[in-house]
């Protein structure tokens, strides 16, 4: 019996010993298979910020965290599935119950099937600080576009005269003042616009990483402006030359804004131009000049230079008359179908412009027109109609009618009837 158990006992062994073998065998196969189908990867992923999670409502972190770095590692059809949205790098600080410097891990949370290595960093040293809230008086300052604004704000009432500002201790002790800055843009009338106040510290330098409630005040403001508008005159000097006249004179701005004593604005309607000197002149002329004979305390506003631009239209009144032979007629308003001709096909006529007119004058600019509408086919006696340039007059034509010979070109001869035998 002990010979029959001891070959048994080797039988037994001995077949362990071989599964166990086969065993290791087929996982070294399966594993150099799957290696070779689905190899493992890395892949790094870089960026990530960190978050927060865990921090009492009385807490806050002023630590500006760095972004984390990551490398995944897995089997490639594993890795090359992930995105940035399935990993999330946090630290979670809810064992933190007061203010102070702490060293905190960083986790990382990630898909199933990967793993996680080479994580940077792995802690991260922060401060944590009480946030506390304030209650500041709301202070207002007005600004507009330029320092020569005529425009004056009477009276500014924000819906809010206190503010809280909440934040860091750190940062809210440094507070001195809240200002709701109250820009005037184009505003010409009383308004009422939102608009965001700000904290600041002892230098005047703004307090950006607190919060400031309400975060917008509506706000109205009350203004007038200054001064009095009046008309400007554009006044000259001198004649211009022999055969030339004015025109006509403009100013640019048509107005200014004038400020002084109101008894003095009152009884003042207009001012005038410095002279513009025009002896002799045969063109036109613009000129920039001041505004000249302001009664004792008044000044000008606007323009802000005290300028304005004075422009004198001069033209030559020498006129000339002048014969254009050979115009041609052109047949307007012919209906479908239907073609014209004219007798005579051309005409002279006469006309009276200034030498500077005639000069510039194309044959284009004058068109001589007779209108077929409402004619038919035919012969009509049509009144000539002459269209000329400003400035040109015409004195005479040497026709005052023609005549319009019009065909239809759509009609269909008449058939001629074909002759019948006479019978016998």
């Amino acid at each position: 019996m002990n010979v029959i158990d001891n070959i048994r006992q080797r039988i037994t062994r001995m077949q362990i010993i071989r599964f166990g073998i086969s065993l290791l065998l087929a996982i070294l196969l399966w594993g150099w298979v799957t290696q070779f189908q689905d190899p493992l990867t890395n892949t790094r992923f870089n960026n990530l910020a960190i978050g927060v999670t865990g921090l009492s409502d009385s807490l806050t972190l002023v630590t500006t965290l760095p972004s984390a770095s990551v490398i995944m590692s897995g089997p490639e059809s594993r890795v090359e599935d992930i995105r940035y949205s399935d990993l999330t790098a946090s630290i979670n600080l809810n064992e933190i119950s007061e203010p102070g410097s702490y060293r905190v891990k960083v986790n990382i949370t990630k898909p199933s099937g990967v793993d996680a290595r080479s994580l940077e960093p792995r802690e991260v040293q922060i401060q944590v600080q009480e946030l506390v809230n304030q209650v500041f008086p709301l202070n207002w300052q007005t600004s507009f576009p330029d320092e020569d604004d005529p425009r004056e704000v009477v009276s500014v009432t924000p819906s809010v005269s206190q503010v809280t500002v909440s934040g860091p201790s750190s940062l809210v002790s440094r507070v001195t003042e809240v200002i709701l800055p109250v820009e005037i843009t184009q505003q010409t009338t009383n308004f009422e616009k939102p608009y965001v106040p700000y904290a600041v510290d002892s230098t005047g330098q703004r307090i950006n990483d607190v919060t400031i409630l309400p975060q917008q005040v509506s706000t109205v403001v009350e203004l007038k402006t200054r001064g009095k508008e009046v008309s400007v005159i554009a006044r000259t000097t001198g004649t211009v030359a022999d055969g030339f006249s004015v025109q006509q004179r403009s100013v640019v701005p048509e107005t200014v804004l004038i400020d002084g004593p109101d008894e003095v604005l009152d009884s003042m309607l207009f001012v005038d131009s410095e002279p513009v000197d025009i002896n002799g002149a045969t063109s036109s002329i613009s000129e920039n000049v001041g505004i000249a004979g302001l009664p004792p305390g008044v000044h000008i506003i606007q323009p802000a230079d005290g300028t304005v631009e004075v422009r004198i239209a001069i033209e030559d009144t020498t006129s000339t008359t002048q014969t254009i032979s050979a115009l041609p007629v052109e047949i307007v308003d012919l209906g479908p179908g239907y073609t014209g001709t004219t007798d005579p096909r051309t005409v002279a006529i006469t006309i009276d412009a200034p030498q500077s007119v005639l000069q510039s004058l194309a044959a284009t600019d004058v068109k001589i027109r007779v209108s077929a509408h409402d004619l038919g086919p035919g012969t009509h006696q049509v009144n000539l109609d002459v269209s000329v340039p400003e400035g040109v007059t015409v004195i005479s034509t040497d026709v005052k009618t023609v005549t319009i010979t019009i065909e239809n070109t759509e009609a269909t001869p008449e058939a001629t009837p074909e002759s019948t035998p006479e019978s016998p």
